[in-house]
């Protein structure tokens, strides 16, 4: 599967959309190298790690879910593996 497309939509902003709008999550980054990340799927946390990596964000220190469906927070909990717990 080919790595999701990065779009940079602000100084500090990113949408990242994968192949048929499969993988769409969104990160902001902030000071020291941390992440706010936007709707969280746990089938995308490869997706997830490797955007992170690329935008050069060591650790996720905020996921906002943009609403309670399963594709937007179910990697609410494990997503402390990419930096704090939440």
């Amino acid at each position: 599967m080919a790595s999701p497309h990065i779009y940079q939509v602000g100084k500090s902003v990113f949408a990242i959309i994968g192949p048929e709008g499969a993988t769409n999550f969104g990160i902001v980054t902030g000071e020291n190298d941390t992440a706010f990340l936007v709707d969280a799927d746990i089938r995308r946390l490869d997706e997830i790690e490797d955007a992170l990596k690329r935008i050069g964000c060591s650790k996720v220190s905020y996921v906002f879910n943009t609403h309670e469906n399963f594709d937007h927070t179910s990697a609410n909990s494990p997503i402390g593996i990419f930096g704090d717990a939440l």
